[in-house]
């Protein structure tokens, strides 16, 4: 795979695709709670062992934080919309924040990625590993076919300036037959935006200028060359397009 990236770039593999949120995904709304477990593995007085929704006591704990009580499945899906920013996955290779673009809200928010540390499968790419998002993390389960495509300028692409640290826009790649729900933060974000997104993205953050290698802590500040990719990404001028097929 060559680093050196247009202005669009689809990465498509079943490795980049990502790490999720359980088993009760449900296809019309792509982003639900992870599992629940029993016990909670940091020891804790009786007044704290209580769920985080209705203060009732429990020991069950959300299985991708291991630390957030819930006393049942229906309380923490109710409260995952609140939990999600402050989710860090336990026991993760790597956790990176990225900024996701949630399909049930009009604001972006950070949240903390589970990634995988792997060797390039290329050998043309000068970086000794590279940082992968694990399967299904917010975006689907483990099976959700994910594309990335890169961000490399301010403008989505020539002339505009080239981005010091290039950016990656995860997302499902089958949302317009899976009966994924249309994406309120880019309508918000970017009312004339011509593509119909649809269940959540995900945007990660690049080190350099390739998306080859490793990822660093994405920003709220990182959010205009998104704004403006989403808002030129499918429109059908064959000059303007003809740069980056």
């Amino acid at each position: 795979m060559a680093s050196a990236i247009r202005g669009l770039v689809v990465l498509a593999a079943s490795s980049v695709a990502l790490w999720a949120m359980g088993s009760i995904y449900n296809a019309k709304e792509p982003d639900h709670d992870p599992d629940i477990r029993e016990d909670a593995p940091q020891p804790r007085t009786k007044d704290e062992m209580k769920c985080t929704s209705c203060n009732a006591p429990t020991s069950r704990v959300c299985a991708r934080c291991k630390h957030t009580l819930y006393c049942s499945s229906e309380h923490q899906k109710k409260h995952w919309k609140q939990h999600r920013q402050a989710c860090v996955p336990y026991g993760a290779q790597l956790v990176k924040k990225g900024i996701l673009l949630p399909f049930d809200s009009a604001t972006p928010e950070i949240v903390h990625v589970a990634c995988e540390v792997a060797e390039p499968e290329d050998d043309d790419i000068p970086w000794p590993i590279c940082h992968l998002v694990c399967g299904g993390e917010f975006i689907g389960p483990k099976s959700t076919f994910c594309r990335f495509y890169a961000i490399a300028y301010e403008q989505f692409g020539p002339p505009s300036r080239q981005l010091d640290q290039y950016l990656q826009l995860g997302f499902d790649d089958s949302f317009l037959i899976n009966g994924a729900l249309p994406n309120k933060c880019v309508r918000a974000l970017t009312p004339d935006a011509p593509h119909d997104w649809r269940g959540h993205l995900l945007v990660m953050k690049n080190a350099g200028q390739s998306v080859d290698g490793k990822f660093v802590d994405a920003s709220l500040a990182d959010i205009e060359p998104v704004k403006a990719y989403l808002s030129l990404y499918g429109k059908s001028q064959p000059a303007f397009n003809a740069r980056f097929v």
